[in-house]
């Protein structure tokens, strides 16, 4: 059996598409949900995650790694993304030129929930499926030290949290392979990393509490609500 690993969880940068559904908080509900509509799911990155994604690769290239306050933040041995664009340019963005030795992979089943993804079917949640499928996964990897880049409604529902985390926001985790796998945020008070900032972003997203216990590691259903991809 796999040991426990340290996973970082980075969310993207902020996309188009973070524009449009912050419209829809904002009272704006037609023009949001008609322009969230528009850009589709496979949103681009909009021209302030672009500048989030050169603050954080300058931030991590002059600082060797994450800048934590943690005592050891080991660097990445694997970087791992969604299949969506906004979350390969991110990665991509972030780690393009920094001082590590790391891989990069892309993983298919490792994108946002989709809206099908919200209804109980037969008891279930389907989005749960997929977030096993990468407890799985990770039980394959030798790797001791991973980064992965996704989306806040995805770290959401895999850690069983309140609320995702911001844009270009790293989690450092822990992730042990117990009971078919299970993750959670490092319990030091200092895992929450910002690698740029969200000023200006057009969904304000609450950060996740560092204090909240380990979650229950078979999520119970999360209502229904706008998708903040």
């Amino acid at each position: 059996m796999s040991e426990e690993k340290t996973v970082y969880l980075i969310r993207h940068a902020q996309s188009e598409q973070n524009i449009q559904l912050g419209r829809v908080k904002n009272g704006e509900y037609i023009a949001g949900l008609f322009g969230a509509a528009m850009i589709g799911l496979d949103a681009p990155l909009s021209d302030h995650g672009k500048k989030q994604l050169l603050t954080a690769n300058l931030k991590l290239k002059t600082r060797d790694w994450i800048p934590s306050s943690s005592s050891y933040s080991p660097k990445p041995e694997l970087i791992v993304h969604s299949p969506y664009i906004r979350a390969k340019d991110t990665a991509v963005g972030i780690f393009n030129s920094c001082p590590l030795s790391s891989s990069m992979l892309e993983l298919p089943w490792f994108h946002e929930r989709t809206l099908f993804e919200y209804i109980p079917y037969l008891g279930y949640i389907p989005f749960d499926t997929r977030i096993q499928q990468t407890n799985d996964w990770l039980k394959t990897r030798q790797e001791k030290t991973i980064a992965m880049v996704g989306h806040g409604q995805l770290f959401k529902r895999w850690l069983n949290a309140p609320h995702s985390p911001a844009n270009v926001e790293a989690l450092e985790c822990v992730w042990s392979p117990e009971n078919g796998g299970k993750i959670w945020i490092k319990e030091d008070g200092k895992a929450r990393i910002c690698l740029a900032s969200s000023q200006g972003q057009g969904n304000k997203s609450t950060d996740i509490s560092i204090d909240a216990p380990a979650p229950n590691h078979n999520p119970a259903p999360a209502p229904a609500g706008p998708v903040m991809t």
